[in-house]
């Protein structure tokens, strides 16, 4: 009798199981990482920061647009007209100085013969270059190519916040799995601790046991009750967490209830050559060493700018100039030779106190940023070696737990056999199932740590771990 109730009880049990699983669906940690990037808001705000900079360069490039401006004067007194000026111009901004082509008639009865300009007005088109400063960099080249290194930093900081969040939500994708697989494990204890004291109250009636083995097998069912009960708010309560990454079209959403993480099939060990890996990825790709790299670059360019300060201001202007009359206009060498303005104006501070101080201001601030820079990136490095020991450690520790495990069942199924066979207790298969429960959770909660242990190495390397 008792061959044929153990037989039944793992009957139902494997027939139970397979109904429950024909229910449920898998959410991979693959799937968590595909919603949030479609979905989730905080992506979608720091996939701004990258378009955001490339307006910056809009900007920039805005200096080098071309302008039209119109000046305008006109003066009469007491039925007098004095004067009246226009000029109309554009100027274009070039790589090197600028481009003018404008429009003037200056007319009136007191105006001065030198402003004064044809009847039909006075055609001029022109060229201003810097010869001194001005001429290697300026304020427009500058804010144009600091505007372009600001792009990459966002690109960098799009990164470091994407990693951030996607760290967070991988630890909570895990902690769902260890809170999963407990409540899997607490609930089969549950099961197992109801059937055997089912069976031991049928045998206490057929006298073949004795009364206060229903005693002892009562008390196991009530502490698994009180686990199981545990167990399944903390494995709602991991689902809430995770839930706060799941997003769609702007609505928050929930896991579905049918909903499962993944099965760990076997562990991903990382080598020595994947060690060495990490640490060049992270010198080279390391969103943070990114950003102050390319702050040395947005410095060096502020340096250069106040450098080419230092040097005397001076600028060459020519115009050629024409009657209103564009059907005459002849473009010959002596129309050029004599009809055309020149001009240079020139300037240079004596002191050059305040330029020699922002050389030396912008020198210093970079000296500080390579410092930081070398602080930074051991850092990082000692980082990820420090994770990848904490990743091995929970290698070895996993691998024994495993071990330990597959030994603990293997002494929980020999007690079960000589519980069926009537030559153990109770207490003793009792006391053999908990201890294969609680290490069943552990080894999970060992898992879990070792995923994260997992992620948090390549979080810190700075490897977009979510796009693979």
């Amino acid at each position: 009798m008792k061959y044929i109730y153990s037989f039944l009880c793992v009957f139902l049990l494997f027939t139970t199981n397979l109904l429950a699983q024909d229910t449920l669906q898998v959410f991979s940690l693959r799937d968590l990482y595909a919603q949030m990037l479609r979905h989730h808001p905080i992506v979608k705000r720091i996939d701004l920061h990258p378009r955001i900079a490339q307006e910056e360069i809009r900007i920039a490039r805005g200096n080098f647009d071309p302008k039209l401006e119109v000046d305008y004067f006109q003066k009469t007194f007491k039925d007098k007209f004095y004067y009246s000026y226009w000029d109309s111009r554009l100027k274009a901004p070039i790589w090197i100085g600028e481009l003018k082509i404008g429009y003037e008639l200056n007319e009136g009865e007191l105006i001065d013969s030198e402003s004064k300009s044809p009847d039909r007005g006075l055609l001029y088109a022109g060229i201003s270059v810097p010869i001194g400063q001005n001429l290697l960099i300026d304020a427009r080249r500058a804010i144009l190519r600091q505007a372009q290194v600001m792009q990459e930093v966002a690109q960098a900081e799009r990164i470091k916040e994407l990693n951030k969040l996607f760290f967070s939500a991988t630890k909570d994708y895990w902690e769902w799995y260890a809170r999963y697989n407990e409540l899997r494990f607490i609930r089969k204890g549950y099961e197992l601790a109801e059937e055997r004291y089912n069976f031991v109250k049928q045998l206490i009636q057929f006298g073949e046991a004795a009364g206060i083995d229903s005693v002892e097998a009562k008390i196991t069912l009530q502490e698994r009750t009180i686990q199981l009960r545990q167990a399944e708010i903390d494995f709602r309560n991991a689902g809430l967490m995770l839930s706060v990454h799941l997003w769609r079209d702007g609505t928050p959403v929930e896991l579905p209830e049918n909903a499962i993480p993944e099965t760990i099939t076997q562990i991903e060990v990382f080598s020595e050559a994947r060690l060495n890996e990490l640490l060049e990825f992270a010198q080279q790709n390391h969103p943070e060493i990114q950003k102050i790299r390319l702050k040395l670059n947005f410095l060096d360019i502020e340096r250069r700018f106040q450098v080419d300060r230092i040097k005397p201001r001076i600028n060459l202007h020519y115009n050629v100039l024409t009657a209103y009359n564009p059907m005459k206009f002849e473009m010959t060498p002596d129309y050029f030779a004599n009809n055309y303005k020149v001009g240079l104006d020139a300037s240079f501070p004596l002191f050059l106190r305040k330029e020699r101080g922002k050389v030396f201001q912008t020198r210093f601030k970079i000296n500080q940023t390579e410092f930081e820079q070398t602080q930074l990136t051991r850092e990082i490095l000692t980082q990820v070696r420090t994770a990848y020991n904490e990743l091995k450690l929970m290698e070895q520790n996993l691998l024994l737990q495993e071990d330990i495990v597959k030994n603990q069942q293997k002494l929980r199924d020999a007690e079960q056999q000589r519980f069926v066979n009537g030559e153990s207790s109770v207490f003793l298969i009792n006391a053999r199932e908990s201890k294969l429960i609680d290490l069943q959770v552990k080894l999970v909660a060992l898992q879990a740590k070792y995923e994260k242990a997992k992620v948090m190495l390549r979080w810190a390397a700075g490897e977009r771990f979510w796009e693979q």
